[in-house]
């Protein structure tokens, strides 16, 4: 049994706004998606405003409406972030036994997607937020697959490192000369320096911006 509020609010993952008492690590995976939007937008991307004073479950209500609006409905089986599972779990949790508001949470299919993959693609504003980015079609990949509200289909760790947006410029350097920061002992400080200024020397890799 786990505590359903153990991640900063903004970081949050569904599941967890659902009380569930039991999760793994995927919840750490959604936290990813959630930093490497920040990246390109320089501020969180779930970002409540007004919940420093608030109560917990007002706070997590607002949230469940953000991602809502940003990522659409996890209820629409139409969409491209559907769960299945959602709605059963949703009618537990205290957002929806408290009578919170929760909008758009139950969408209707519109008139105006001519198919379904249409009305996947315009199901979400993720790429709106990111229209102005530098942000590549794998690199929005490859956060939307962070980024999945069934914890069992979202993308893990080890998938996200074998990634195609890994293979696309600029490459990644070598992490022979990535700074690191040595001990203060003084003489173990001296040859942790020395070690990289020799790895850094060795290296074939070069930065890349």
């Amino acid at each position: 049994c786990y505590t359903p509020q153990c991640t900063t609010l903004y970081y949050r993952s569904p599941e967890m706004l659902l009380d569930l008492k039991q999760y793994n690590g995927s919840v750490d995976n959604w936290a990813v998606g959630c930093i490497a939007i920040e990246l390109f937008l320089k501020k969180p991307v779930f970002k409540i405003d007004g919940t420093k004073h608030c109560k917990v479950l007002d706070g997590e209500t607002a949230l469940l409406n953000m991602m809502i609006q940003i990522l659409g409905s996890p209820n629409d089986e139409h969409g491209a972030n559907y769960w299945h599972e959602f709605h059963v779990k949703y009618k537990k949790c205290q957002i929806c036994q408290t009578g919170k508001v929760v909008k758009n949470l139950y969408p209707k299919q519109s008139k105006r997607y001519k198919s379904a993959s249409q009305h996947r693609q315009n199901g979400n504003n993720l790429r709106l937020l990111l229209r102005n980015s530098s942000l590549s079609t794998k690199g929005y990949e490859f956060i939307f697959s962070f980024l999945t509200y069934d914890p069992l289909k979202r993308m893990t760790c080890a998938d996200g490192l074998n990634h195609a947006w890994f293979t696309e410029d600029p490459l990644p350097i070598n992490k022979d000369i990535l700074p690191t920061h040595p001990p203060t002992n003084t003489e173990v400080r001296h040859n942790v320096l020395k070690r990289n200024k020799e790895r850094q020397s060795n290296s074939l890799g070069f930065m890349q911006f």
